[in-house]
């Protein structure tokens, strides 16, 4: 009977955290407001860390000129003066082909850090930046919780992408907007001109 009512609690747990994964999945889908990445990004993460139920997140992304890697949206609980080492770690887990693991990290003096996991956002080859999650216990990333974590950070990768893509035609359609309102301000000049030439024509 025991045996039967564990099984049952571990059927229910699982039923729980495949509906909460859903969800964030659903979430994903439905992220399309281009003009905010910042909200949609801090949403996506929000409902990462809930849904996988770890203890914080930050994704970092890269300045599309500079390259430097600058905290972009956080959820749970704050980093603090940790901030720095996590970047170094999303940093060099993100020069590997997956989600990169680390275990342990309480034995170095990092309090409230236990497990870390960090997925790059990466798409068409570009390094975009990375997704960061910790939690205060050990083992907290399964291989299906990773998998999932993969997921979300090619997800917002082309968030990222379509955001610059995004901007990149606002700046096109503003410039062809300044191109044609200078032909037209030019052309209306020349015609104007033309014609104050017109009357002192002998």
């Amino acid at each position: 009977m025991q045996a039967m009512a564990q099984e049952m609690s571990l059927a229910l747990e699982s039923h729980d955290l495949r509906a909460r994964e859903l969800e964030m999945l659903s979430r994903l889908q439905t992220a399309s407001r281009l003009s905010e990445l910042n909200d949609e990004l801090s949403d996506v993460l929000a409902h990462t860390v809930e849904a996988l139920n770890v203890d914080g997140g930050i994704l970092f992304v890269a300045d599309a000129e500079t390259a430097v890697w600058q905290p972009m949206a956080e959820a749970g609980r704050s980093l603090g003066n940790m901030l720095p080492l996590v970047q170094s770690l999303a940093a060099g887990a993100a020069q590997g082909e997956g989600p990169v693991s680390i275990r342990g990290l309480d034995q170095g003096g990092n309090e409230g850090i236990r497990s870390l996991l960090a997925a790059p956002l990466r798409t068409e080859g570009q390094m975009l930046g990375s997704l960061v999650l910790w939690a205060d216990r050990h083992n907290a990333f399964s291989r299906r919780r990773t998998q999932l974590v993969a997921i979300v950070a090619n997800q917002a990768a082309l968030l990222v992408a379509n955001h610059r893509l995004y901007l990149k035609g606002e700046y096109k359609a503003a410039l062809a907007e300044r191109a044609r309102l200078a032909r037209e301000i030019h052309d209306g000049l020349a015609q104007t001109l033309g014609y104050l030439k017109l009357p002192t024509a002998p």
